[in-house]
Protein backbone atom coordinates (compact mmCIF):
# COMPACT_ATOMS: atom_id res chain seq x y z
CA UNK A 1 0.00 0.00 0.00
CA UNK A 2 3.14 2.54 0.14
CA UNK A 3 1.80 3.75 3.64
CA UNK A 4 4.06 5.82 5.61
CA UNK A 5 3.97 7.99 8.97
CA UNK A 6 6.98 11.12 9.72
CA UNK A 7 6.83 12.63 12.68
CA UNK A 8 9.85 15.00 13.88
CA UNK A 9 10.17 17.36 16.62
CA UNK A 10 12.69 19.61 18.23
CA UNK A 11 11.98 22.56 21.15
CA UNK A 12 13.88 24.50 24.17
CA UNK A 13 12.82 25.10 27.48
CA UNK A 14 14.24 27.56 30.07
CA UNK A 15 12.45 29.59 33.07
CA UNK A 16 12.43 32.74 30.81
CA UNK A 17 11.48 31.55 27.49
CA UNK A 18 10.52 28.00 25.62
CA UNK A 19 9.92 27.47 22.09
CA UNK A 20 9.20 23.99 19.98
CA UNK A 21 8.33 23.12 16.43
CA UNK A 22 6.70 19.88 15.39
CA UNK A 23 5.89 18.16 11.83
CA UNK A 24 3.79 14.86 10.99
CA UNK A 25 2.68 13.55 8.31
CA UNK A 26 0.98 10.45 6.84
CA UNK A 27 1.24 9.28 3.60
CA UNK A 28 -0.48 6.56 1.66
CA UNK A 29 -0.69 5.24 -2.15
CA UNK A 30 -4.41 3.72 -1.49
CA UNK A 31 -6.16 1.02 -3.33
CA UNK A 32 -8.57 1.39 -5.58
CA UNK A 33 -12.46 1.06 -3.79
CA UNK A 34 -14.26 1.37 -7.40
CA UNK A 35 -15.08 -2.40 -9.20
CA UNK A 36 -12.62 -3.69 -11.34
CA UNK A 37 -14.57 -4.95 -13.55
CA UNK A 38 -15.65 -1.92 -14.75
CA UNK A 39 -12.12 -1.31 -15.18
CA UNK A 40 -11.48 1.04 -11.96
CA UNK A 41 -7.73 0.47 -10.66
CA UNK A 42 -6.53 3.40 -9.77
CA UNK A 43 -5.42 3.91 -6.12
CA UNK A 44 -7.11 6.09 -3.87
CA UNK A 45 -4.08 7.59 -1.73
CA UNK A 46 -4.52 10.33 1.17
CA UNK A 47 -1.23 12.74 2.11
CA UNK A 48 -1.49 14.76 4.87
CA UNK A 49 1.07 17.25 6.94
CA UNK A 50 0.79 18.91 10.08
CA UNK A 51 3.34 22.03 11.07
CA UNK A 52 2.97 23.46 14.50
CA UNK A 53 5.20 26.30 15.84
CA UNK A 54 4.87 27.57 19.51
CA UNK A 55 6.65 29.96 22.03
CA UNK A 56 6.62 31.50 25.71
CA UNK A 57 8.34 34.55 27.18
CA UNK A 58 8.39 35.13 30.98
CA UNK A 59 9.87 38.38 30.92
CA UNK A 60 9.29 38.09 34.70
CA UNK A 61 7.12 36.80 37.77
CA UNK A 62 4.11 38.60 36.58
CA UNK A 63 3.90 39.08 33.16
CA UNK A 64 3.99 35.83 30.62
CA UNK A 65 3.08 35.80 26.85
CA UNK A 66 2.70 32.77 24.71
CA UNK A 67 1.28 31.56 21.44
CA UNK A 68 0.59 28.97 18.76
CA UNK A 69 0.34 28.30 15.46
CA UNK A 70 -0.49 25.28 13.44
CA UNK A 71 -0.79 24.62 9.48
CA UNK A 72 -2.57 21.47 8.18
CA UNK A 73 -2.50 20.71 4.44
CA UNK A 74 -4.71 17.47 3.53
CA UNK A 75 -5.08 16.15 -0.32
CA UNK A 76 -7.70 12.89 -0.94
CA UNK A 77 -8.44 11.16 -3.84
CA UNK A 78 -11.51 9.18 -4.28
CA UNK A 79 -14.02 7.50 -6.49
CA UNK A 80 -17.76 8.61 -6.88
CA UNK A 81 -21.17 6.74 -8.10
CA UNK A 82 -22.30 6.94 -11.26
CA UNK A 83 -25.16 4.66 -11.09
CA UNK A 84 -26.60 2.66 -8.40
CA UNK A 85 -24.65 -0.55 -10.27
CA UNK A 86 -21.59 1.24 -10.59
CA UNK A 87 -18.98 2.88 -9.20
CA UNK A 88 -16.27 5.37 -11.70
CA UNK A 89 -13.02 5.78 -10.70
CA UNK A 90 -11.95 9.73 -12.23
CA UNK A 91 -9.55 11.96 -11.32
CA UNK A 92 -11.12 13.18 -8.52
CA UNK A 93 -10.19 14.57 -5.45
CA UNK A 94 -10.16 17.19 -2.68
CA UNK A 95 -7.26 19.29 -0.50
CA UNK A 96 -8.08 20.77 2.53
CA UNK A 97 -5.79 24.03 4.11
CA UNK A 98 -6.68 25.34 7.53
CA UNK A 99 -4.52 27.32 10.15
CA UNK A 100 -4.76 28.06 13.38
CA UNK A 101 -3.16 29.91 16.18
CA UNK A 102 -3.60 32.01 19.21
CA UNK A 103 -1.36 34.30 21.24
CA UNK A 104 -2.12 35.42 24.75
CA UNK A 105 -0.40 37.44 27.44
CA UNK A 106 -0.93 36.99 31.32
CA UNK A 107 -0.54 39.82 33.94
CA UNK A 108 -0.90 38.98 37.53
CA UNK A 109 -2.46 40.64 39.97
CA UNK A 110 -3.21 44.36 37.86
CA UNK A 111 -5.70 46.22 40.97
CA UNK A 112 -6.15 42.75 42.62
CA UNK A 113 -7.33 40.64 39.99
CA UNK A 114 -4.72 38.72 37.17
CA UNK A 115 -5.63 39.83 33.89
CA UNK A 116 -5.20 37.88 30.23
CA UNK A 117 -5.87 38.95 27.09
CA UNK A 118 -6.09 36.40 24.42
CA UNK A 119 -6.41 36.56 20.75
CA UNK A 120 -7.75 33.29 18.46
CA UNK A 121 -7.53 32.55 14.17
CA UNK A 122 -9.11 30.08 12.60
CA UNK A 123 -9.43 29.17 8.80
CA UNK A 124 -10.05 26.88 6.43
CA UNK A 125 -10.20 26.31 2.67
CA UNK A 126 -11.81 23.29 1.20
CA UNK A 127 -11.05 22.82 -2.65
CA UNK A 128 -13.21 19.58 -4.84
CA UNK A 129 -11.53 19.02 -8.04
CA UNK A 130 -13.09 16.37 -10.55
CA UNK A 131 -16.83 16.29 -12.14
CA UNK A 132 -18.31 17.94 -9.45
CA UNK A 133 -15.98 20.91 -8.35
CA UNK A 134 -16.46 22.79 -5.10
CA UNK A 135 -14.58 25.52 -3.11
CA UNK A 136 -15.52 27.07 0.23
CA UNK A 137 -13.31 29.10 2.78
CA UNK A 138 -14.20 30.04 6.61
CA UNK A 139 -12.47 32.01 9.16
CA UNK A 140 -13.18 32.84 12.56
CA UNK A 141 -11.51 35.87 14.93
CA UNK A 142 -12.18 35.54 18.55
CA UNK A 143 -10.60 38.56 21.34
CA UNK A 144 -11.38 37.69 24.73
CA UNK A 145 -10.18 39.69 27.74
CA UNK A 146 -10.70 37.63 31.51
CA UNK A 147 -9.91 38.95 35.04
CA UNK A 148 -9.88 36.71 37.70
CA UNK A 149 -9.15 36.68 41.43
CA UNK A 150 -9.24 33.63 43.68
CA UNK A 151 -9.18 33.56 47.57
CA UNK A 152 -9.96 30.81 50.02
CA UNK A 153 -13.60 31.78 50.67
CA UNK A 154 -14.58 33.84 47.10
CA UNK A 155 -13.86 34.04 43.90
CA UNK A 156 -14.96 36.17 41.14
CA UNK A 157 -14.34 36.15 37.32
CA UNK A 158 -15.31 38.70 34.85
CA UNK A 159 -14.90 38.90 31.14
CA UNK A 160 -15.87 40.26 27.56
CA UNK A 161 -15.45 38.35 23.95
CA UNK A 162 -16.06 39.59 20.61
CA UNK A 163 -15.89 37.13 17.84
CA UNK A 164 -16.07 37.21 13.67
CA UNK A 165 -16.96 35.04 11.95
CA UNK A 166 -16.78 34.76 7.71
CA UNK A 167 -17.56 32.33 5.15
CA UNK A 168 -17.63 32.36 1.41
CA UNK A 169 -19.03 29.45 -0.59
CA UNK A 170 -19.05 30.64 -4.27
CA UNK A 171 -21.71 33.34 -3.48
CA UNK A 172 -19.83 35.99 -1.91
CA UNK A 173 -18.84 36.83 1.50
CA UNK A 174 -21.30 36.11 4.69
CA UNK A 175 -20.33 37.17 8.26
CA UNK A 176 -21.58 37.84 11.52
CA UNK A 177 -20.13 39.48 14.60
CA UNK A 178 -20.96 38.75 17.99
CA UNK A 179 -20.27 40.26 21.46
CA UNK A 180 -20.49 38.66 25.31
CA UNK A 181 -19.59 39.85 28.96
CA UNK A 182 -19.83 37.47 31.49
CA UNK A 183 -19.31 37.68 35.28
CA UNK A 184 -19.01 34.32 37.44
CA UNK A 185 -18.36 34.41 41.09
CA UNK A 186 -18.34 31.71 44.09
CA UNK A 187 -18.56 32.09 47.80
CA UNK A 188 -17.25 28.79 50.01
CA UNK A 189 -18.32 29.17 53.65
CA UNK A 190 -17.62 26.66 54.65
CA UNK A 191 -15.21 23.57 53.12
CA UNK A 192 -18.21 21.43 52.56
CA UNK A 193 -19.81 24.50 50.84
CA UNK A 194 -19.35 25.56 47.04
CA UNK A 195 -22.22 28.77 45.94
CA UNK A 196 -20.93 29.45 42.42
CA UNK A 197 -23.44 31.62 40.28
CA UNK A 198 -22.96 33.17 36.55
CA UNK A 199 -23.98 35.51 34.05
CA UNK A 200 -23.28 36.37 30.93
CA UNK A 201 -25.04 38.21 27.71
CA UNK A 202 -24.74 37.82 23.92
CA UNK A 203 -25.54 40.46 21.13
CA UNK A 204 -25.22 38.69 18.04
Amino acid sequence: LATYRETASAGISTSPYAAGVSYAGFRTAGVPNADEKFGNTQPDGFNDSTISLNGRVDPNDKISLDGRVRYVHAAEEYDIFSNPAQVEDPTAGSVVQSETGYVRIRIKDVLGFDQELRADLMGIDRNYHGEFPFSARGDQEVMRWSATRQTRTWGLQAGAEHKREAENTGDGLVFRNDDGVFVIGRWTPDSRLDLTASVRQDQL
